[in-house]
């Protein structure tokens, strides 16, 4: 899994990463603040369906093969 971009939004941050070995796979990924929300969303940061578990400082988010994730966090 790779990091395609960070950066802060009016909405709260996004964080976009993508699954690179064309396998499925749940990437962990642990922030240096704590997160009130984290939701799945589109390239216009429209929400998707899509299952992300958030609690503390990190994140859970399945990926199938190849996906693109983008996901819309809030901090706490």
């Amino acid at each position: 899994v790779r990091l395609s971009a960070f950066y802060r939004a009016p909405q709260g941050y996004v964080l976009r990463l993508y699954e690179s070995s064309g396998e499925a796979t749940e990437a962990l990924v642990r922030l240096p603040f704590r997160i009130a929300e984290a939701q799945k969303v589109d390239f216009n940061l429209e929400p998707m369906a899509g299952a992300v578990t958030a609690e503390g400082a990190q994140m859970r988010i399945p990926l199938r093969a190849w996906e693109i994730a983008t996901i819309l966090l809030c901090s706490a």
